[in-house]
């Protein structure tokens, strides 16, 4: 089963193993919009393309489905171009979740945290400045009480800040 909608398509398999008649639904979402246009590099990085409105609302598509179900669910995030597009999503889909549960979140330490795992994970400041807007488009468009929230220090200064004259 196909559904194929402006900004993505979703797929719909059935998985099936014969040997014990279990059965498992599996959905592979392809984004069609790129989020790093490949003619749109910088020293060899992704330079996000101004897409914040289009990548939340796949998140959010994504999030209605798997809250339909008891289950937990496994995200396997793959992408043509190794890496930098499925960087910003899988930490656009981290960084949601922890304000979601946490309501505070630091860009910053959640990035340098995941990139012990994997160090080529967000490593522009074009990545990081894409992650920021996100978040603040998500204030905006969410009913998030903003005075209950806890307010990370890397929200409001950047970490490329280089002020000298106050350490």
């Amino acid at each position: 089963k196909e559904i194929i909608e402006d900004k993505y398509i979703i797929r719909q398999f059935s998985l099936t193993d014969i040997r014990e008649a279990l059965s498992k639904t599996i959905y592979h979402y392809e984004y069609l919009i790129p989020i790093c246009n490949n003619d749109e590099y910088e020293n060899e990085q992704c330079i996000p393309m101004v897409l914040v409105n289009n990548l939340l609302d796949f998140i959010g598509h994504i999030n209605k489905r798997l809250d339909k179900s008891n289950h937990n669910r496994y995200i396997t995030v793959h992408c043509g171009n190794g890496g930098p597009s499925c960087s910003i999503f899988c930490m656009s889909l981290i960084l949601l979740d922890q304000l979601k549960n946490e309501h505070s979140i630091d860009i910053f330490q959640r990035v340098r945290t995941l990139q012990r795992q994997r160090p080529a994970m967000i490593t522009s400041f074009a990545q990081y400045e894409y992650l920021y807007e996100m978040i603040l488009k998500y204030f905006d468009e969410s009913s998030f009480n903003l005075p209950s929230m806890k307010s990370s220090q890397s929200l409001n200064t950047s970490i490329y800040d280089n002020d000298q004259e106050n350490p």
